[in-house]
């Protein structure tokens, strides 16, 4: 098989990638794919080299420029993806009740199908504010991401949000019926945002706390699936008080109504 039929084998016949792919999975991706155009782009520089320099192989200085570029990109992309390796990751494809890793705190949970995908979803009654728990107790230097769904119903809208250091800890969530984002300590908003979130339709999490110079900074970022995630936070706070050690955590309150749907929990830790 020629290097040319490889590389089109790599991007048209392989295995096909699952549409949800995110974090580290989409990263390295992303990375493996830039390698193979550099090989490709190797293979074409080459023969180019050989027509321009009278047949003699001799590279010009452009061709190795390009060539070593790709081959950093490509290796920083791996790197990256490598460090980001989670040390919880749940998607619910492959169970078929509630794992016994999610510390139930109340509500009534199960796994449903939603459009092929196998999700979590929290029942709406009665109706009530409702949480579980997963992942590594930490006191900071966690990354919790997730995207969660559910719908309107009239006016009533519901509320949904994931967490950092257990249930006293902070919350990133949603305030369906102000259309803002809200950060949330024992029912104190620290900081909010506005939020184009759009009922019925899937949205992602970042939450993560740092240490920095004495203090912690609490970050939270939110956006639609299928959307670029933003390099900006929509909420920074700097927190004088410490984080209290615990798990993270996934909090719905289905004032709509209508279930609250999760999937694709993870958590990492910040370099």
């Amino acid at each position: 098989m020629s290097l040319i039929n490889a590389v089109e084998e790599h991007f048209n016949a392989k295995t096909p990638r699952a549409p949800r792919a995110c974090g580290k999975e989409k990263i390295y991706r992303l990375g493996e794919d830039i390698y193979c155009t550099y090989l490709y782009l190797n293979h074409c520089f080459s023969f180019a080299s050989l027509r321009l320099c009278g047949g003699s192989f001799i590279p010009t200085a452009f061709f190795m420029m390009i060539r070593s570029f790709m081959l950093l990109l490509s290796a920083s992309f791996c790197t990256v993806a490598l460090a980001a390796e989670p040390v919880f990751s749940q998607d619910f494809s492959k169970v078929e009740a509630v794992p016994d890793e999610l510390m139930v705190l109340s509500g009534e949970l199960k796994i449903i199908d939603d459009g092929g995908n196998k999700v979590l979803a929290l029942e709406p009654v009665p109706l009530d504010t409702y949480s579980f728990l997963f992942g590594p107790t930490a006191k900071e230097g966690l990354v919790v991401r997730t995207r969660i769904k559910s719908a309107t119903k009239g006016r009533l809208a519901p509320s949904f949000g994931v967490g950092l250091g257990g249930v006293t800890g902070h919350v990133l969530r949603l305030a369906g019926a102000k259309k803002q984002l809200e950060l949330v300590r024992d029912e104190t908003v620290l900081a909010s945002a506005a939020s184009e979130w759009k009922s019925d339709t899937w949205l992602w999490f970042h939450l993560q706390v740092r240490p920095v110079d004495g203090v912690w900074m609490v970050e939270g970022k939110t956006w639609s699936d299928g959307t670029p995630e933003p390099t900006a936070w929509q909420i920074s706070f700097k927190e004088e008080k410490a984080p209290v050690s615990g798990r993270p955590s996934a909090w719905g309150m289905p004032y709509s109504g209508k279930p609250i749907l999760f999937d694709d929990l993870t958590v990492t830790k910040l370099p």
